[in-house]
């Protein structure tokens, strides 16, 4: 926080430097003490200098009070030297025309805010020149709920010259606190925690869910991304643009809501054509997507999509996802897996005639397909050799050593008969039965793994059987791997145990170090893999909840 308050004080103009360094070297000792919280040093200068009080000490016009707030190390210096400036002078403005207060609630310091509120109220209603803002909106924009919770139970609504919720004030209020996710309890009417700082705003002025600020920006838009409540006041245009906000940003619950709330936005498209399921396709957004099982017969309708450029809902399914969503699946296999199921899903639910529809490039939605998704092909492909590849190594050596221990048994056999020494043993059996296992998991393992390096990688491919043989193949290599170190624990008990059992319990231990090793590495994209190709997938009715 210092060396920030530091930086911000020693930024300026080389003109305006030149000119005033002198001055500012002269109060560098209350600099110093300011950022420091050391009252003792401060009020000797002051003793010395009494302008010092009110003094720019930095070339962006900072006060010994701005520093001392904004580094927040001593409310009991900013106490004492409030104490010792005039009312008037809490008005004095830094850069960008920021008072005392702005700081505070810039920084969050709500002990310092309460201070400077009580000993001269109207800070309140002083704007900066960057927006034109209140103390208010610094709180909000920062994300300091607390303090932003005291200046509005201070803060009186109906001030007649600076009307803090009155447009656009009340605006970039609103857009701040929900841009800043408060949802907490405001401290003007104290409502249920459950009550929203930002509905509380709306629900006083409902004219500012719809107001836009001078770049554009508007709480509604905002509200689309983060929230599931609106009032109810809005015009159905307004519903429109949220509707189709929320889509895209897979906010199934804002949908829903606005929806019961104006069903006609349902069947409103927007400027390319799009309706909300195929804006939800293009953005792979499945919760949104999801909604349509929850449809009536109407659902049919909602798939009769032909944007400007001829594309069906299938051409657009046809589509690379957006790399955000692509990045959620771990691996271009499984990111090529999730493509294949949402083409196919789009495929189920489209009439039959639009699987053949040429769009205006007299294309078909299995080209558009193909074409946009040729290098994740590409990508799936050596992700899924690399894997195999390295698995093979793994798997051949497995087989190897369970073939050649075999043969070669713990303690040898028997001179006359041939028969195994340690054959009416116990720890014999498990030996003879786990690396049987263990060569014939380890041999399924090794075909699987030579199935997938010389698979033809068709596009189709990577939806069951790629997935399937790497499944199986990262299984039996996982079996192979747990009885080989079976048999191995089974053969140091029988070589060095003596029949002594205390030697199970180290030789158990240091037989679950490789078993977990390999859980905590591999077993996490084993448990994607079958997650993705054989649970119950993403698509579905995920609520008994009636959708239009």
């Amino acid at each position: 926080m210092e060396s920030q308050v530091l930086m911000d004080a020693s930024s300026s103009s080389p003109g305006a430097r030149e000119n005033k360094d002198e001055d500012y070297w002269r109060y560098q000792p209350l600099l110093k003490a300011a950022l420091k919280g050391d009252w003792d040093s401060a009020k000797g200068f002051f003793d010395q200098d009494p302008d010092a009080l009110t003094a720019h000490i930095t070339d962006a016009k900072q006060t010994a009070l701005h520093l001392a707030i904004s580094s927040g190390r001593s409310i009991e210096f900013v106490g004492k030297l409030v104490d010792l400036m005039p009312p008037e002078a809490l008005a004095l403005r830094a850069s960008q025309g920021r008072t005392a207060l702005h700081i505070a609630a810039l920084y969050g310091n709500t002990k310092a805010a309460v201070i400077l509120v009580e000993k001269h109220p109207t800070s309140l209603y002083i704007r900066s020149y960057d927006q034109n803002q209140l103390p208010l909106h610094f709180a909000a924009n920062g994300g300091h709920k607390d303090t932003l919770l005291y200046l509005l139970s201070v803060t009186k609504e109906d001030d007649p010259v600076s009307k803090p919720f009155a447009y656009p004030s009340g605006a970039l209020l609103l857009y701040h606190a929900v841009d800043s996710e408060f949802y907490g309890s405001s401290a003007r009417t104290n409502p249920p925690a459950e009550h929203y700082i930002a509905l509380d705003l709306v629900g006083r002025h409902p004219e500012l869910a719809t107001a836009k600020l001078v770049d554009g920006k508007h709480a509604l838009k905002t509200m689309a991304r983060k929230a599931s409540a609106f009032p109810s006041s809005v015009r159905l245009n307004r519903w429109q643009r949220l509707v189709y906000s929320s889509t895209r940003y897979g906010i199934h619950e804002v949908v829903e809501e606005v929806v019961e709330s104006f069903p006609l936005a349902l069947w409103c498209v927007d400027k390319d054509g799009y309706n909300i399921f195929g804006l939800a396709v293009i953005y792979r957004c499945e919760n949104v997507f999801n909604l349509i099982y929850q449809m009536s017969g109407h659902k049919q309708d909602m798939m009769f999509v032909v944007d400007k450029n001829w594309n069906t809902m299938l051409h657009l399914a046809g589509r690379l996802a957006p790399f955000d969503k692509l990045n959620l699946v771990p691996g271009a296999a499984l990111q090529m897996q999730r493509e294949l199921q949402w083409f196919k899903e789009v495929e189920n639910l489209v009439t039959p005639g639009y699987k053949e529809y040429q769009n205006e490039g007299n294309e078909f939605p299995s080209m558009v397909f193909t074409k946009e998704h040729k290098k994740l092909v590409e990508e799936g492909e050596k992700w899924m050799k690399d894997t195999a590849k390295s698995c093979t190594i793994a798997a051949a050596l497995i087989a190897t050593i369970a073939f050649a221990a075999v043969i070669t048994v713990p303690g040898g056999t028997n001179g006359t008969n041939g028969v195994p020494v340690f054959s009416k043993a116990n720890a014999f059996i498990v030996f003879i039965v786990s690396d049987a296992i263990s060569l014939f998991t380890s041999t399924m393992s090794l075909l699987m793994f030579l199935s997938i390096l010389t698979s033809r990688y068709a596009e189709g491919d990577f939806l069951y059987v790629l997935p399937k043989r790497l499944i199986i193949g990262l299984v039996t290599l996982f079996m192979s791997i747990t009885t080989m170190i079976l048999a191995f624990s089974s053969t140091l008990y029988l070589v060095f145990g003596n029949n002594k059992e205390w030697i199970l319990i180290p030789v158990a231990a240091l037989a679950c170090l490789p078993i977990t090793s390999f859980v905590f590495l591999q077993f996490p994209l084993l448990v994607d893999l079958i997650s993705s190709t054989y649970g119950p997938g993403i698509f579905g009715k995920k609520s008994d909840r009636l959708f239009y």
